[in-house]
């Protein structure tokens, strides 16, 4: 409470030119009627507000993230990427993925080191993934879902690594609004190299990189 305390005054007393980005997993209503949460900072904050529905309720992500994933861990690591069985995407799948996003990413990089023969199978995978109940799937109600995460229509598109890693960055910059220094940080690669990577690769404005 000290700390949403603090954080008021400066909205309502210093002002600023920054921009306010705020999320949280918790229902703020629900809190500020529990007194948890200061209704007064709540209203200032809740200007504009996205509600992102957790995994469980979008699984038709869970192919598109799985892929992006993979092409993260093999842009950072220089390995070719990882296929996946279509036993293992289905379990991918009927996963209920508490921890969400971060979850799926955390098990991904997982089954890529632990993988023995270039394809994640079931037995790459975490026990509870793997006992997670499938009985109810209906692969032709799940139009999200091919046989391969790393490909179109279950087939592997083996791409040059150059190619991967530029997506990475391209990706990274866009998700950090051209933040240089967060985007190498999410890479896990140093601000200088990710400069002279990306005049390796050529980006410009037009792929979020300041220059």
């Amino acid at each position: 409470m000290e700390l949403q305390t603090q954080l008021l005054r400066i909205l309502q007393e210093q002002g600023s030119s920054a921009r306010i980005l705020a999320s949280t997993s918790k229902h703020l209503p629900s809190e500020v009627t529990k007194g948890t949460f200061r209704a007064d900072l709540f209203y200032r904050l809740n200007v504009f507000s996205i509600v992102v529905p957790p995994l469980r309720e979008r699984r038709d992500d869970v192919q598109a993230l799985t892929r992006f994933a993979i092409a993260q861990f093999s842009a950072k690591n220089a390995k070719a990427p990882a296929r996946v069985s279509a036993d293992a995407l289905r379990q991918l799948y009927v996963y209920d993925w508490p921890g969400n996003v971060r979850e799926l990413f955390n098990i991904v990089e997982q089954a890529c080191l632990v993988c023995a023969s270039g394809e994640i199978r079931p037995v790459d995978l975490p026990e509870e993934i793997r006992e997670a109940d499938a009985s109810g799937f209906d692969e032709d109600s799940s139009p999200g879902l091919s046989a391969n995460a790393t490909g179109e229509g279950g087939e592997l598109k083996v791409r040059p690594l150059k190619d991967l890693e530029r997506e990475m960055m391209i990706a990274a910059l866009k998700e950090t609004t051209g933040n240089v220094s967060e985007a190498a940080r999410r890479l896990g690669i140093g601000r200088a190299t990710f400069y002279r990577r990306a005049q390796a690769h050529g980006l410009n404005r037009d792929d979020g990189f300041p220059g």
